[in-house]
């Protein structure tokens, strides 16, 4: 329960935490040797596996039994043969493995992006986008890494560099890079949970309509091939047999298409209720409206994939429809709105409910506006 307690942790989910194992025995293995440097960093490699083991991390337990491989084989290496016999070679044996290691972890780039985009549900952007920071740092730690490597090779073309004091600076000044490595991502990762707080989040749904998860609205919206599903509620206003419908000034609101009045995200721990109520008030200045569900249906777009909660309000001649700061409505009859159907005017949701509106709410409001007007 301790350990779930401490992996649960938010800076647990900093990249950095991936990395965290070659990092160590890159640097404890100039001021304290390799066989402690060794044993510490498989103490954390099988923390951080822990970690990943709770947190559901599945991706970085494949990166973090790769480096857990390779240093029990150097560890192996060290106790039953005399091939690191000077600290020159076991400097250099633990930059081979730590090269080793993430050439193994990028060429499991694509292995790993391919079983989130197949597996991952509820967390997957998420994880996309820490393992995303996590490639994007290792690149610099290979750089940094591969530097002693070359000077190995470059002491077997000439055996009297292997006493030169060039090692040991380049380990000095590798040391100092790690530190700033760490120290940028540890202030960048700062930065973007700041700005997380003051996010707007989206409840991440399955199939059914069951919350499984959260993420940030601007993460969500980042181009990927992983789409989330989150639940968007949409409200036709239903007047006379006709259609109130809202168009964005200049694409402000991201749609440049003709559609219903509210189309609102569900935030997370919103009831579908709230939300329309929150959208109405916002935009038209509404209150105490009372919407009629309507159905549900599955719809995608660029980013993310929307599970839909359709509603419609009717009878709203009492309702004060004020136009939105953000764009202008206007009441579309039927027969325009069959005129403009597949000409691009329309949103993709809309088109896909019109048909069901049309056959059903809108069929009946007209029915009772006729008979209204011929009983009056």
């Amino acid at each position: 329960m301790i350990i779930k307690k401490f992996t649960e942790h938010e800076f647990m989910f900093n990249p950095l935490v991936g990395l965290a194992p070659l990092l160590v025995v890159s640097i404890c293995e100039i001021y304290v040797g390799l066989m402690v440097s060794l044993y510490v960093g498989v103490f954390i490699s099988i923390l951080v596996l822990l970690q990943n083991y709770f947190s559901k991390a599945i991706s970085y337990q494949a990166i973090i039994l790769v480096n857990l491989f390779f240093l029990l084989f150097l560890l192996f290496i060290k106790n039953t043969t005399g091939l690191l016999s000077n600290s020159f070679y076991e400097s250099l044996a633990v930059q081979v493995c730590v090269v080793v290691c993430l050439v193994v972890s990028f060429l499991l780039k694509p292995v790993l992006f391919k079983f989130f985009y197949k597996h991952y549900t509820g967390y997957g952007k998420h994880m996309e986008c820490n393992l995303r920071e996590f490639y994007f740092i290792s690149k610099f730690l290979l750089i940094i890494s591969i530097i002693p490597v070359l000077l190995f090779l470059l002491s077997f073309i000439a055996p009297s560099f292997e006493n030169t004091y060039a090692l040991p600076i380049v380990n000095q000044l590798k040391v100092i890079f790690i530190f700033i490595l760490v120290a940028y991502e540890l202030f960048r990762v700062n930065r973007v949970c700041n700005l997380l707080k003051e996010e707007e989040f989206w409840p991440i749904v399955n199939n059914t309509g069951l919350v499984i998860g959260k993420i940030a609205a601007s993460v969500s919206l980042t181009p990927s091939k992983f789409k989330e599903l989150h639940p968007v509620v949409r409200v036709h206003f239903i007047d006379k047999g006709s259609v109130y419908l809202f168009h964005g000034k200049d694409g402000s609101t991201g749609n440049d298409n003709w559609d219903c009045l509210i189309n609102e995200h569900v935030w997370y721990g919103e009831t579908m209720e709230q939300a329309i109520v929150r959208a109405a008030s916002i935009r038209y200045g509404l209150k105490n409206i009372k919407p009629h569900f309507l159905l549900k249906h599955i719809v995608e777009e660029s980013f993310e994939k929307q599970y839909i909660l359709l509603y419609y309000i009717s009878n709203i001649e009492n309702i004060q429809l004020q136009n939105s700061s953000e764009g202008q409505l206007k009441s579309w009859p039927m027969w325009q709105i069959d005129e403009n159907l597949q000409m691009g005017v329309f949103s993709k949701a809309f088109e896909v409910e019109y048909d069901y509106i049309k056959n059903t709410v809108l069929l009946a409001e007209r029915f009772l506006h006729e008979e209204s007007s011929m009983v009056d």
